[in-house]
């Protein structure tokens, strides 16, 4: 081996002196390959330079357009308020062009200030939409104020028209003609102003500002000139109000006008702000292009020089130093590692041997024996080298036919193998990935908690697991990825081992699960019934919303109020319920194995609730019951609901009271009971008296508290023994035993009488009431229910004919009586046809000369049968009926058409006044029946007038107060009729504008004895003076009424001193008459 090893140095010497020379051959052919380089470098200089200037010049046309454009912009900012179409259809082409520029130019700056041009564009463009509109609403404003203006004025010249025929006093006309006058000049006056602004607008731009200031002061004071003539403000009060609504409107478009030309203003100046910003960008960008072009030419130039003569220098001294390098490196770097080469190669295992023992045979120079020596070596080691590729193709088989991806990164993240399995699944190629950064990388320094789990890779146990959606060639996949670290030997992360595994079937699966779960969730929720899921533990599961809200133990429901045992949470129970009240259908299903239902009375937050409970086995895939479903349901309010109906069955519902099926049951008991003992039964018809009168004017609220007040009262009169009922309405029936004391039906009857008639206290009202009560005794007035109810009735009637607040008996004459009830109402009812009725007239007169004032038109009934009636006979009879409204419209018609007749003949204009009812008034068609009346008779409608009484007025219903302004926009005058008599309140006559009103002949007649009924009188002439209301008295029948009337100023008079009522033709010849006749009645 030292033979060897010596033959190997000395001829290793001198070649590598050989070598040293072919060396500095080829660094000649370095340096020359150098100098061919840098000329192909020049050339690449200049074709790169040339691209850069051509792409200067695109750039400048790029910025050109962009100027042209910015410039474009500028002028339309000018034109902001030009003609609507041009100028929106020149802004819609300019953002169109603008857009266009953005999407095509490539710097970035340049993109931010053209989108920051087109955005403050788009924004000016909606505020100058805003400003138009508001111009348009002020002019469509000013046309509205013009057209009212005009209204008035009509309605003045109209006005003025009829005053002049009637040879009136236009005086205060001639006011309102100077005031409408004085009001259109100031109203022109605001129109030229906003005229003046506009125009502004248009000449100087929005920054104008002008008459702003001006046209609101003009506004406000023609605001306060609104206030019309009181002579005049009741009659065109709802112009006035209209007028004035509209100036309001008006100021206010010009307050937002002014507004909104403030922010016109604005948004123009930040859109010329923006585009003064993009033009100078612009323009800036256009100076730099050519001066940057040429020094790029001439620095690419600079550099190319002085780059040639650094290289030709580096090239030299690379030269020179490669000679010394090789002659340091010979003696150090091959010298003595060729030995340590060859002694390494000897000392391989049998290879030493081998060559020592071969080296005399071997021919060639000392690199055929370094060349047998390494083929001696290599043929062992390829016998190692085979034995490790088996292993490897073993594992690579392993590896590209796992189903699973399998990925190496390094410790920064990027790609060192990937399996085919990866590629094929995200559709790249392994030479794409290698050397890429991984997925992992990013997820390791994001935020949140897969980011918090890769951290765990650097730190210990160096391993996560991690689910994650990715998007592949398939779609969107779900992977389950398990990564581990490989440590050096200082513990530092070196590589990463990751293994991902498709796991998109089970994800959808647990995912739909969910959905579902969240279905059956929302599903249950929905259901208004409590629902709970229990275990054979007792344990509640599951719960429903209505659960919560039904068994939360507190106010404020806590879900987890619901998580225990269901008798602990539901009933407060230690141990399972075994309580009748709520017994256990856990236990009875367990039993059983069906479903059960069972009652429970459970205390929620609302109080004590009775609970139908339905309880349904779940089972396992055995068909073992785990649990139950219960679902509660609160009949709490169907119970009472089914007591409720119960009750009504056989009770009244407003005032609790037996009702006639109970009421028959409690007398057929009391009637069995006092034929065994030889006993009677009162039965005790109860109505009371102008009840009616109560509902009309208070409202059915305060009639229903009445009903109650009056069974309370009721109550406390009766015995135990005795059933006190509703029949409807106002009437009540009282069952009472006589258990042999004669009397007890006549003592209750004087008791419930005196405590009806104490004062009720009703909502703030004090109300008298009075009833009529009939009696009927059994068996002597009948022994059927029925029979004696009827009985009842008809003494309750004879009641109310001896004057009401009284009781009556039962007697068969009564029966006489009430067949003529019966007659007369049939008679009625035919008497329209027959032509029965007639009417009338009784005068009024002005107390001062004498003189007829006005006519009263009256009723009267003649009948083939009974003879002739007077409205007192029967007119009670038509109300209860309701023939009082056909009759009450053939009254109206008939006095509009007599009286209208008359004053055509005798050339004068006396008003009628007619009685209305309270029936006639609640017509939803009574204003039209009104209207038709004037319109065929030709009667103008100040010469009607229309009698109210207070109870009417006081109804306050919707149906009364819309007649009323009815009957009014006619017209016609109201008068309201028995002034006093009523719930007086002076409120209505200002509510209803009525023109007068009738003090009633019961405080007429005592008065010349200085009684309160002449200070009441006196009280009420004076008010009406007050308010502008004319008056008259009704019933004035001697000379010292009339001089007691005439010295306290009451103006006119009705009754028998002047005139009794008269026919037609009695009238006619009273009118005739020279002093008192049509010729001298006061016009109104």
């Amino acid at each position: 081996m030292s033979r060897f090893k010596d033959l190997i140095s000395s001829r290793l010497s001198s070649r590598l002196l050989l070598l040293m020379t072919a060396n500095v051959i080829v660094f000649l052919l370095i340096a020359a390959s150098l100098l061919l380089s840098f000329e192909q470098i020049g050339h690449h200089i200049g074709q790169t330079t040339t691209k850069h200037l051509n792409n200067a010049f695109k750039d400048a046309v790029e910025m050109q357009r962009a100027a042209e454009l910015l410039q474009r912009v500028d002028k339309l900012a000018t034109m902001i308020l030009a003609r609507d179409e041009s100028w929106q259809r020149n802004r819609q082409k300019l953002e169109d062009e603008l857009t266009a520029y953005v999407e095509q130019v490539e710097d970035r700056e340049t993109q931010h200030s053209i989108s920051a041009v087109k955005s403050a564009l788009s924004r000016l463009a909606k505020s100058r939409e805003v400003v138009r509109n508001l111009l348009t609403e002020i002019q469509a404003n000013s046309a509205k104020v013009r057209w009212e203006i005009s209204a008035i004025d009509r309605w003045i010249n109209d006005r003025l028209t009829d005053l002049r025929r009637q040879q009136g006093e236009p005086r205060l006309l001639r006011r309102l003609l100077t005031w409408i006058g004085e009001f259109r000049v100031g109203w022109l006056n605001i129109e030229r102003l906003q005229l003046e602004q506009h125009a502004g607008y248009l000449t100087h731009g929005v920054e104008f500002r002008g008459n702003d200031g001006t046209i609101l002061t003009a506004v406000d004071e023609l605001n306060s000139r609104l206030n019309l003539p009181d002579e005049a403000a009741s009659a065109l009060a709802e112009q006035g109000v209209d007028i004035q609504r509209s100036i309001k409107h008006y100021r206010g478009s010009i307050l937002k006008l002014r507004d909104a030309v403030a922010e016109l203003s604005i948004r123009l100046n930040n859109l010329q702000m923006q585009n003064g910003m993009a033009l100078k960008r612009t323009a800036q960008h256009l100076q730099s292009a050519p001066d940057i072009s040429a020094q790029t030419i001439e620095e690419a130039d600079t550099i190319l020089g002085t780059t040639k003569v650094s290289i030709i220098s580096v090239v030299l001294i690379v030269i020179l130093g490669n000679i010394l390098f090789t002659a340091y490196f010979f003696r150090r770097h091959v010298r003595k590692p060729l030995r340590q080469i060859i002694k390494s190669i000897a000392e391989v295992d049998g290879i030493g041997a081998m060559v020592d023992s071969s080296t005399h045979k071997i021919e060639g120079d000392e690199w055929a024996i370094i060349s047998y020596a390494l083929k001696s070596m290599q043929s062992e080691l390829s016998s190692q080298l085979a034995a490790i590729r088996n292993s490897e193709a073993r594992y690579k088989l392993l590896v590209e036919n796992q189903g699973d991806m399998i990925v190496k990164l390094d410790s920064e993240g990027h790609f060192q193998f990937v399996s085919p399995t990866y590629c094929d699944t995200f559709g790249k190629s392994q030479p794409e990935l290698l050397g890429s950064v991984s997925p992992i990388t990013l997820l390791a320094k994001g935020q949140g908690e897969q980011g918090r789990t890769m951290m765990d890779l650097y730190r210990p146990p160096y391993e996560c697991l991690l689910e994650q959606r990715s998007l592949t060639t398939k779609g969107w996949r779900w992977f389950s990825w398990n990564h581990r670290a490989l440590l050096d030997e200082r513990g530092q992360v070196s590589a990463i081992i990751g293994v991902g595994r498709d796991v998109t079937d089970r994800k959808q699966a647990e995912l739909e699960l969910d959905r579902q779960r969240s279905f059956l969730h929302t599903v249950i929720d929905a259901v208004a019934d409590p629902i709970l899921v229990i275990g054979r533990d007792y344990r509640i599961k599951m719960s429903n919303s209505a659960a919560l809200k039904s068994f939360g133990r507190d106010s404020e429901i806590n879900p987890s109020d619901l998580n225990g045992f269901c008798y602990k949470v539901t009933h407060g129970e230690d141990a399972p319920c075994k309580d009748s009240s709520h017994p256990c259908p856990l236990h009875q299903v367990l039993q059983t194995g069906k479903a059960a239902t069972a009652l429970h009375l459970h205390k929620t937050v609302d109080g004590e609730r009775t609970f139908e409970l339905t309880a349904n086995p779940f089972t396992d895939s055995e068909g073992r019951i785990l649990g139950i479903v219960q679902v509660s349901r609160d009949i709490t309010e169907k119970l009472k609901a089914e007591d409720r109906i119960r009750f009504l069955a056989h009770h009244d519902a407003l005032t609790g009271l037996p009702n006639r099926i109970l009421l028959r049951d409690r007398f057929i008991q009391a009637a069995n009971y006092a034929e065994r003992a030889g006993h009677s039964v009162a039965v005790l018809f109860l109505d009371l008296d102008h009840f009616k009168d109560v509902n009309d004017s208070l409202g059915h609220k305060v009639g229903d508290r009445l009903l109650q007040e009056v069974v309370v009262r009721l109550a406390s009169k009766v015995r135990s023994s005795d059933t006190v009922s509703r029949l409807g309405g106002d009437e009540f029936v009282v069952v009472v035993p006589q258990a042999g004391v004669q009397g007890t039906s006549e003592q209750i009857a004087g008791h419930i009488l005196e405590a009806l008639s104490e004062t009720f206290h009703i909502d703030g009202h004090n109300l008298r009431l009075s009833a009529s009560i009939g009696i009927s005794v059994y068996p002597a007035d009948g022994e059927e229910f029925d029979d004696l109810l009827k009985c009842a009735d008809t003494a309750m009637y004879s009641a109310k004919q001896a004057g009401r607040n009284t009781y009556r008996f039962y007697s068969k004459e009564m029966n006489q009586v009430n067949s003529s009830r019966l007659q007369t109402l049939s008679l009625m009812k035919q008497a329209l046809d027959n032509e029965e009725f007639t009417l009338f007239y009784q005068p009024q007169v002005e107390m001062e000369s004498g003189r007829i004032v006005g006519l009263e038109a009256l009723v009267s009934w003649n009948t083939h049968k009974l003879g002739r009636l007077r409205p007192g006979q029967f007119i009670s009879l038509a109300e209860e009926s309701g023939l009082i409204v056909p009759i009450g419209n053939w009254v109206l018609h008939q006095a509009c058409r007599q009286v209208s007749e008359w004053n055509r003949i005798l050339g004068c204009s006396v008003p009628i006044a007619i009685n209305l009812s309270a029936l006639q008034i609640r017509q939803s068609d009574f204003t039209e029946s009104v209207l038709a009346a004037l319109e065929q008779s030709k009667l103008p409608a100040q010469q009607l007038d229309l009698e109210l009484t207070e109870s009417m007025l006081l109804q306050d219903t919707s149906q009364v107060l819309k007649t009323v302004m009815g009957l009014k926009s006619l017209g016609v005058n109201l008068i309201m009729d028995d002034f006093g008599t009523g719930y007086s309140s002076l409120s209505y006559l200002k509510k209803f504008n009525l023109s007068g009103l009738k003090i009633d002949r019961s405080f007429i007649t005592d008065l010349i004895h200085e009684s309160e009924d002449a200070a009441i009188v006196r009280a009420i002439i004076q008010m009406s003076r007050s308010l502008g209301l004319t008056v008259v008295a009704e019933g004035v029948e001697s000379i010292e009424q009339v001089a007691w009337l005439k010295r306290e100023g009451c103006e006119r008079a009705q009754g028998y001193y002047y005139y009794k009522p008269m026919d037609a033709q009695s009238t006619v010849e009273v009118l005739k008459q020279p002093l008192t006749g049509a010729k001298h009645a006061l016009e109104r």
